[in-house]
């Protein structure tokens, strides 16, 4: 998946900012939550990691309010934004709770 499919599944009307400055990143920040799947758990901005070159997604990681919710959601269902989720990092015990996605 590129980063432009990536972007495309959201409403651009829920996009806030979209801040792209840097080659191979791109952070996407929401105006109201967005919610994985059946998760109820709200997303609140996201930064993605993609080959500058091809602009396939390497990693996502997630922003939101309850991530352990949104931990065992992914645990259970490991596709994401229609990605498949290989492995993922946790840090949902931060201020600022997160988790980066590595997907396929």
């Amino acid at each position: 998946m590129t980063i432009h499919d990536l972007i495309a599944q959201f409403n651009q009307d829920d996009i806030d900012l979209i801040r792209d400055d840097v080659p191979g990143r791109t952070l996407v920040v929401f105006q109201k939550a967005q919610y994985i799947s059946e998760c109820d758990a709200p997303i609140l901005q996201f930064i993605a990691i993609y080959d500058k070159f091809t602009k396939n997604v390497k990693a996502i990681k997630i922003y939101g309010l309850n991530m352990l919710k949104t931990l065992k959601h992914i645990q259970e269902n490991p596709i994401v934004f229609h990605c498949d989720v290989w492995h993922y990092v946790e840090d949902i015990r931060a201020s600022a709770q997160s988790i980066t996605l590595f997907v396929v």
